[in-house]
Order: C-alpha cells, then sequence, then structure tokens
C-alpha cells in the first residue's frame, strides 16, 4: 500500500510528458509558407516577450514568440516559409 502513492505519481508524470510531447511534435510537423502580418513587444515589470504573427497562405493567423534578434529580423510583409521539423519560419528573397 505505501508504494500506491508512488505509482499514481508515476503515472501522472507519464500522462503530462505525454501531452506535452504531443504539441512539440505537433508545432514541429507544420508545415506552411505565408508572410509577416503583424509583431510587437509585452513589455512586463519582469521580462520582455518578443512575438511575429504570420498569415497563411491559406487565412491561418499563426503567433510565435521569438527571441529579440530573430523580432528584429521579420518585418511585416516579409515572406516565410516554415518548414515541417524545424522550430521556425524562414525569410523567402
Amino acid at each position: 500500500m505505501k508504494w500506491e502513492g508512488v505509482l499514481y505519481g508515476a503515472a501522472g508524470f507519464l500522462v503530462v510528458a505525454a501531452i506535452l510531447a504531443f504539441f512539440i511534435w505537433r508545432k514541429t510537423r507544420s508545415a506552411w509558407t505565408g508572410y509577416v502580418e503583424d509583431r510587437y513587444v509585452d513589455d512586463d515589470d519582469n521580462y520582455t516577450d518578443y512575438y511575429v504573427v504570420f498569415r497563411t497562405d491559406r487565412g491561418r493567423r499563426v503567433k510565435i514568440k521569438v527571441f529579440e534578434g530573430m523580432y528584429d529580423e521579420f518585418r511585416p510583409g516579409d515572406r516565410v516559409a516554415k518548414q515541417s521539423g524545424v522550430d521556425w519560419p524562414n525569410k523567402l528573397p
């Protein structure tokens, strides 16, 4: 009976880990082309988040949190392509 709590804890951990792995896998397997629609900075008291908003050629809106250096790379109107297996879209010439 004393191992019952350990087993429930391990099972709960595995369920949460599986859910997180599924969402990460789903994000990296997507592939699309589109353009930069908008970008903005969410400046809180303790930290700053940088976001770039893309519009795919199929009309879907995709918002991605990026690093400051990557934020400076993207400008509204830039054409981009996101390949399957890659986390970030790349600018197209």
